[in-house]
């Protein structure tokens, strides 16, 4: 398309569209320029939505957006130029002393919001960036250096639509406020001076950085999703079904994360949470999480018992042997990679009728090496097919050890296949509940009466070896 190019006017809106019937090519826009006068107080710049081009579709591309405050290059004249929105853009460059609010919606390439040259410090130090379903392929940065004369405060509303920033640049800022009631994605977060991030809102917001230490994080009533490392300050995740990622296997002096109300997830590698768990200190940091998230392979020990007490665990495929030590009765482990090593959970208090639920999900069947589950009379088995139509997968453990076990159930829509599991002590196998894929199943010497029940695949449920007691085998 053809550049513009707009000088003056107090209120300046430029509207540019652009159509393509030709499939598999791309229409650039024009590139945009606008220049401020004394009396410009305000630029509003939109262009036609962003197209892919692809084999059945036409693609439209942004062009760049330049707006310039008429005393960008004065070091003693203050900007006048106090708002610019941007619908659809490409390499945007903003430069005033007098911009204090910046609304962006559509996709963007990136933004660059520069001060002009006024050697005084500017007057608004609090860029006020409303998202309004904004998505960046790059980065938006104040570019004035770290030290300089960039904004303090950064104070983002949320209001109309889900956005995502590839980066957030903002060397000087102290502060950083959310609000809204849609989501936010900040991927990286670079912010060498933040103290405090606060979400007042209740949209979801994620920040893919790990904060800094020293810095404090207030969450609102929607979704919390950040990471900390060893933080010395009291981090309070709010509301909603909050996740933190602790980069560390012991917090700051000082340091401490509430999880808040809600179904919150605290995530550690194991390596970390083997170190965390050897002891009560790290335990004494941490508060109202439900749900640990173990990630990494490595084998080791972990006392859950020294970690709160959680009772639903979510493990990598670990290529080691992982002690799962101080489960609880009713507790759950999610295991939907496979593991190649061996999975082992261990009761907090023995007591007679305890239950363990594994849970298996996969868009292909998962196999699980080894697991035990040793003193829990009940196993239940939660098996997903997480494919949008499930095919009849069936995940596998190869080895199964519950030498306690009286109650196996398997319910969900993909089969089970239990390589070796020889307990004696079964008296009920139930997958009428599998809705898809196939169950199997070989018994041991079953020590009293028992009955298998398959669910609604090819099952294969064998109890030959059972020749102490009776055996009342079910296919549906």
């Amino acid at each position: 398309g053809l550049d513009i190019s707009v000088t003056g006017g107090t209120t300046v809106n430029v509207t540019q569209t652009t159509t393509n019937s030709t499939n598999n090519t791309t229409a650039t826009q024009g590139n945009v320029t606008v220049t401020g006068t004394a009396v410009t107080t305000a630029v509003t710049v939109t262009q036609s939505a962003k197209v892919t081009a692809a084999a059945d579709a036409a693609g439209i591309s942004a062009g760049d957006v330049t707006v310039t405050d008429v005393n960008a290059s004065s070091a003693t004249a203050a900007g006048t130029i106090t708002a610019v929105t941007l619908t659809n853009f490409g390499a945007a460059t903003l430069d005033g002393s007098a911009l204090n609010t910046v609304t962006l919606a559509g996709n963007g390439t990136s933004l660059n919001i520069g001060r002009g040259a006024l050697t005084a410090t500017p007057t608004a130090n609090t860029l006020t960036l409303n998202l309004n379903g904004i998505t960046t392929s790059g980065a938006v940065t104040d570019t004035e250096a770290a030290s300089d004369d960039g904004f303090t405060t950064i104070a983002i509303n949320t209001a109309t639509a889900n956005s995502t920033l590839a980066t957030l640049d903002v060397a000087d800022a102290t502060a950083i406020t959310v609000a809204g009631a849609k989501n936010l994605t900040v991927t990286t977060l670079t912010a060498g001076a933040l103290t405090s991030v606060t979400n007042s809102g209740s949209g979801a917001l994620t920040i893919g950085s790990e904060l800094a230490t020293g810095v404090l994080y207030t969450g609102g009533t929607g979704v919390d999703t950040i990471t900390v490392g060893a933080t010395t300050k009291a981090i309070t995740l709010g509301d909603g079904d909050d996740s933190v990622t602790v980069n560390a296997s012991a917090l700051g002096t000082g340091g401490s994360i509430n999880g808040g109300v809600g179904t919150d997830t605290i995530a550690l590698s194991v390596s970390a949470a083997v170190t965390a768990t050897s002891d009560s200190k790290f335990s004494g940091t941490i508060s109202n999480f439900e749900r640990v998230s173990l990630t990494g392979t490595d084998g080791g020990t972990v006392n859950l018992a020294n970690l709160g007490g959680i009772n639903h665990i979510t493990v990598a495929g670990t290529t080691g042997t992982l002690n799962l030590n101080g489960v609880t009765s009713g507790s759950t482990i999610v295991a939907n990679t496979s593991v190649t090593g061996t999975l082992a959970a261990a009761l907090s208090a023995d007591g007679t009728n305890d239950t363990l639920n594994v849970n298996v999900s996969g868009t292909s069947a998962r196999t699980h090496a080894t697991v035990q589950a040793n003193g829990f009379e009940n196993l239940v088995f939660n098996t997903d097919d997480s494919a949008t139509t499930p095919t009849g997968i069936a995940h596998a453990i190869t080895t199964l050890t519950a030498t306690a076990a009286k109650s196996v159930t398997v319910t969900g829509d993909a089969g089970l296949n239990l390589g070796t599991f020889s307990a004696t002590t079964v008296t009920s196998f139930d997958a009428s509940n599998v809705t898809k894929g196939a169950v199997t199943y070989t018994t041991g010497n079953l020590a009293a009466s028992a009955t298998l029940t398959g669910g609604a695949g090819d099952d294969s449920l064998n109890a030959a070896a059972a020749v102490t007691a009776s055996t009342v085998i079910t296919l549906n």
